[in-house]
């Protein structure tokens, strides 16, 4: 009678040969097999949080962080800061195309840095797409999102605070044909850089991945440099899309939740 077939599921890290998954030492060169029985994935994610952290890596993570919050954030800031000091025209045909490039640009710079460590896509959060499961939790993300901006009304309509006009980013007439694609590329720049990139390397730095999460959201609310009762709002936007991106570390949904609310609830 054959033997029943057994589920080979341990590599063995010194000779490479497979293992039955309860095996506390290999067949073949009886070297000691790894006890955690997680996914690759998530093995190396905690992995990455339990190992003592490389100083150079430490260095090298930490000026490549101020730069990209140098070219990236600070640049936001202060052209959110003009916009509210000086009232801006809404932007022409040729300013919006302008923008575009200029995004596209941060998300390459981006691409390069995540290149760096080699799996660029996992660092962004822009691995391969699965449509449907995309489809479902972006819906589940933009009811959420909702949620989170009306809770945020009415807490600053409860503590009494500044409901004045907001002088944002506004395109011409003539446009406003470029609006859905000027909203999911903003959109897309925004998830990459403040959900999942930020988030990363901050908690490379600092090893602790909740207080990485608020930091990146403070950073994204501080960003859109709105009125206080608006920038409560984009702090529960940013803290809702943390905590949706922690959980399932893919910003395509985020995007899509993203870009239908830019679209038909900020425009609108």
């Amino acid at each position: 009678m054959p033997d029943e077939a057994r589920e080979f599921a341990l590599l063995c890290p010194r000779c490479g040969e497979e293992n039955p998954p309860e095996f506390p030492v290999c067949w073949s060169c009886h070297a000691a097999l790894p006890a955690d029985r997680r996914p690759k994935k998530e093995q190396a994610a905690v992995q990455e949080l339990e190992e003592p952290p490389d100083p150079l890596r430490r260095k090298r993570i930490a000026l490549e962080l101020g730069v990209a919050i140098l070219v990236i954030w600070v640049p936001g800031l202060v052209g959110g800061i003009w916009r509210a000091v000086e009232p801006q025209p809404p932007q022409g045909t040729v300013a919006t195309l302008w923008g575009l490039l200029h995004v596209a640009g941060i998300l390459a710079l981006l691409a390069y840095f995540a290149w760096l460590d080699g799996d660029w896509r996992q660092l962004l959060g822009l691995e391969r797409p699965r449509i449907w499961k995309e489809l479902a939790w972006g819906a589940a993300a933009f009811v959420a999102v909702l949620v989170a901006h009306h809770l945020a009304s009415r807490i600053t309509l409860v503590l009494g605070l500044d409901q004045g006009p907001v002088q944002g980013y506004r395109l011409a007439p003539e446009a406003r044909w470029l609006a859905p694609f000027d909203f999911a590329l903003h959109a897309l720049n925004e998830e990459v850089f403040f959900r999942a990139y930020l988030w990363r390397r901050f908690t490379e730095l600092t090893r602790r991945p909740t207080l990485s999460l608020v930091i990146a959201s403070a950073l994204f609310s501080a960003a859109h440099v709105y009125p206080i009762s608006y920038s409560i709002s984009v702090l529960f936007f940013g803290l809702t899309f943390a905590a949706f991106f922690r959980t399932r570390p893919s910003v395509w949904p985020l995007v899509l939740a993203h870009w239908a609310f830019n679209l038909f609830v900020a425009a609108g």
